[in-house]
């Protein structure tokens, strides 16, 4: 069997700021014009366009140069529209940890170990990752942290992994491609993980 995790890429819990561009930027750009700076530090990490959506990338704040101008570490690679977001985050990668299932309760924090770290794919929703060896024999955990920062959300709330696939209703898949298409973020709540368990 094997377990297939699907993460929010971009979940509040991971989510240090948000703010908009005032001006339009071209690719190669290394400085931004925000409505304000407020929340965005020398060395914070950051993705410009919409979250979870083609476009988007990420950077890292070089310098704060006055209230509504951040000057990047390199220069973007793509072009963005006065208005694209921009979402300051905790980190840019997903630590994935394990706990073997003992009695169907959740497992207590220390009994999780490291399974896996994985980088957020910024231009989805959702962040993947495939546990050759997953089923319901184990439970699951995530934290989002920065290797640079060394900077680290709580855990999330355990699953369980399932022997089992699930499938997404066509209405939802439906629902899902037109706020994509429409350029809103994804919804994301505190942070949470789905399972699919395929043999």
């Amino acid at each position: 069997m094997s377990t297939t995790l699907r993460i929010d890429s971009f979940a509040s819990i991971n989510t240090a700021e948000r703010g908009v561009l005032a001006s339009e930027v071209e690719a190669g750009a290394t400085k931004l014009q925000l409505v304000g700076t407020d929340g965005f530090p020398e060395g914070q990490t950051i993705y410009v366009g919409t979250p979870g959506a083609e476009g988007v990338e990420k950077a890292v704040v070089g310098s704060v140069d006055n209230e509504v101008e951040l000057t990047l570490t390199s220069p973007l690679k793509m072009a963005h529209a006065r208005s694209d977001a921009v979402t300051a985050v905790v980190g840019d990668r997903i630590k994935i940890h394990r706990a073997p299932n003992v009695n169907g309760k959740a497992p207590t924090m220390e009994a999780f170990t490291l399974l896996a770290t994985r980088t957020i794919d910024a231009d989805l929703p959702s962040t993947y990752y495939r546990d050759a060896d997953g089923s319901s024999s184990y439970w699951y955990c995530f934290s989002y942290f920065n290797v640079d920062t060394e900077a680290e959300t709580d855990r999330s709330e355990p699953v369980r992994g399932d022997d089992f696939e699930h499938y997404a209703s066509l209405t939802a898949i439906r629902k899902e491609a037109d706020v994509v298409a429409r350029g809103e973020p994804p919804v994301s709540g505190h942070g949470w993980v789905s399972v699919a368990t395929t043999l």
